[in-house]
């Protein structure tokens, strides 16, 4: 397996990883699990990428750092992946590296919704109705947002029901 690993096969790489991390089959190996798993996500692995962002973004195993967190839900992201999208955009709001960070972090949360997921539609929603982040109040568009997520389907009944208060205090 290491061979494999060795040779650039991310798929190995990313598995190789989790043996290290959770010590199984193998001693427990932090560090060797973490360069694997960013061995992999160079190599442009979404899983690798997502897990290591998430290691960056939460500072448990490794150092926080929310660049690193940032560029590897970039790579998982421009793969399609929903959590990413929606990770790397709340990313670029929060934590702005240029004059472009709002409207990528906007672009990223909007492809989210694009594939269905009603939490970024949500969040969407309270960036129009609140103002946030630089961007201009709107309640209308804010409706719009809130709609798109009961479309979508807000899965937790209590979630839902707030989704729904929301939209009615929400006058276009």
């Amino acid at each position: 397996m290491e061979a494999k690993a060795d040779s650039g096969d991310p798929s190995v790489q990313f598995h190789l990883a989790l043996l290290y991390l959770n010590g199984i089959c193998k001693e427990p190996n932090i560090d060797e699990g973490i360069r694997l798993l960013e061995k992999a996500a160079m190599n442009g692995y979404a899983n690798a990428a997502m897990m290591l962002g998430n290691l960056y973004l939460d500072g448990s195993l490794i150092e926080e750092d929310l660049d690193k967190a940032r560029d590897l839900f970039l790579i998982a992201a421009q793969q399609g992946e929903i959590e990413a999208q929606h990770k790397v955009g709340i990313l670029f709001l929060k934590y702005p590296k240029s004059d472009k960070s709002r409207d990528t972090g906007l672009d990223w949360l909007g492809k989210a919704v694009a594939q269905k997921d009603a939490f970024s539609a949500v969040i969407l929603g309270l960036i129009h109705k609140r103002g946030l982040y630089g961007v201009v109040k709107d309640n209308c568009l804010a409706r719009e947002w809130f709609d798109i997520a009961l479309d979508i389907g807000v899965p937790d009944p209590d979630n839902r029901h707030h989704v729904v208060s929301l939209r009615q205090r929400t006058v276009c």
